[in-house]
């Protein structure tokens, strides 16, 4: 009897290329490195995270994993000290929505990294980084990967959904003049 997929060893290797380069953006960058540039890198987790990790959560996740999507944009909107925007009401296929979700929670590890970082250095806003890290700590990233190699994926259709995610965070502007 042949084991089933590892659906999130296989996103792994399918996207790291995507991830690398997304990271990129905001670490050669500095993204962390004043005040504006870590709000750039919020307002862009809270633009994937209200867009796409809404629409998927709300297309694949019972409640149990709706919740902490919506606590994230609610912690960045928080940090940012706006309004979270209204979740979005278009369907996407469930491949898309795992694979999108998938880089999303992934996160929550980098997130844990950030957070110790920032807070030992810096007294910028923290909710959006302790809500990832307390993800990741409690079993929450476990969880949700479990789930993920659970499911039936078309690998191609989880591929595009992360890709989207790792491209729409690897849209970075570099602030004009100083910081």
């Amino acid at each position: 009897m042949n084991a089933p997929p590892d659906n999130r060893l296989s996103l792994k290797a399918a996207t790291s290329d995507a991830h690398a380069s997304a990271e990129a953006v905001w670490f050669d960058a500095g993204a962390f490195s004043s005040p504006d540039r870590y709000r750039l890198w919020l307002g862009q987790m809270l633009a994937v995270h209200s867009d796409m990790g809404l629409r998927a959560a709300g297309t694949v996740m019972s409640g149990a994993y709706l919740a902490p999507e919506e606590a994230r944009c609610a912690a960045l909107a928080r940090d940012l000290g706006t309004s979270p925007p209204p979740a979005p009401d278009q369907p996407a296929s469930e491949s898309w929505s795992w694979g999108v979700l998938y880089a999303l929670n992934g996160s929550a590890l980098g997130a844990s990294v950030i957070h110790r970082t920032i807070s030992r250095e810096n007294s910028w806003p923290l909710e959006y980084l302790t809500v990832m890290r307390d993800f990741a700590t409690t079993g929450g990233v476990k969880q949700f990967f479990d789930r993920l190699n659970a499911v039936d994926l078309s690998e191609n259709e989880a591929r595009r959904g992360a890709d989207a995610v790792f491209a729409r965070l690897g849209e970075y502007h570099a602030p004009t003049g100083s910081d």
